[in-house]
């Protein structure tokens, strides 16, 4: 969502459409079904993992009274600078921390929900922040790397749930996203969010299993450092 902030201010294009947004979601949501295709059975059998994973999601309603503010902080590239320079530093503790737990217990579940609440801030990834909380709480990287995801599921589909629900009842209101993409169009989001979700889910397995997460750590900084030098360049040419 950074992302697309960061091109809405930099390059214009009015108001964000909640439905795109909410396709982009699904097709998300769809990439990682499909990627753990072969361990969803097993998770919904499993109470004490459908137990955990409802705990990390219900953490959420934390940053319910502030989800107004946060997305004010969306309009400030300082903001968003400010969060990518912080996820820079969580990445790269993240990569140097050595777990030894296999599952997610209580403690594992809870420090995932309340990192995953700092993800309704500008510039902090929801994957990379959680994965630094799953880390931080002591598992180890495969099975880090496979809660972090499957939580994202019942996250993500109630965020953008609510997102298109408050759309769809306030349409037309001052502030509130637009709702004017066709259903072709949304229909190549969800399809092109799902082929690139898929992918990324391939390539960070690999750099989870290699520890390679400074390389985000690295982005993120260098991403930082750009929305941050762009006004003294910009104000230069001038």
């Amino acid at each position: 969502k950074s992302h697309m902030a960061l091109y809405q201010l930099w390059f214009g294009g009015g108001t964000p459409d909640v439905a795109y947004e909410f396709a982009l979601h699904i097709g998300t949501i769809l990439a990682t079904l499909l990627y753990f295709r072969r361990d969803i059975p097993a998770v919904l059998r499993d109470r004490k993992l459908l137990a955990m994973l409802f705990l990390t999601t219900a953490c959420l309603v934390l940053v319910y009274p502030f989800r107004h503010q946060a997305e004010d902080l969306l309009r400030s590239e300082i903001a968003i600078a400010l969060g990518f320079f912080v996820l820079s530093g969580l990445l790269l503790a993240a990569s140097r921390m050595h777990g030894m737990i296999e599952e997610a217990g209580v403690k594992q579940s809870f420090a995932v929900g309340i990192a995953q609440c700092f993800a309704v801030l500008p510039g902090i990834s929801r994957s990379g922040v959680t994965s630094f909380g799953a880390l931080a709480s002591g598992m180890i990287l495969p099975a880090a790397f496979r809660y972090v995801f499957l939580c994202s599921i019942p996250a993500l589909s109630g965020v953008s749930a609510y997102e298109l629900w408050h759309g769809l009842k306030h349409r037309g209101e001052p502030g509130v996203a637009a709702l004017t993409v066709s259903i072709p169009v949304l229909l190549i989001g969800i399809v092109l969010s799902g082929v690139i979700g898929y992918f990324s889910l391939i390539l960070l397995d690999r750099v989870f299993l290699k520890r390679k997460l400074a390389w985000f750590a690295l982005y993120a900084l260098l991403l930082s450092i750009v929305i941050f030098a762009r006004p003294f360049i910009f104000a230069n040419r001038t």
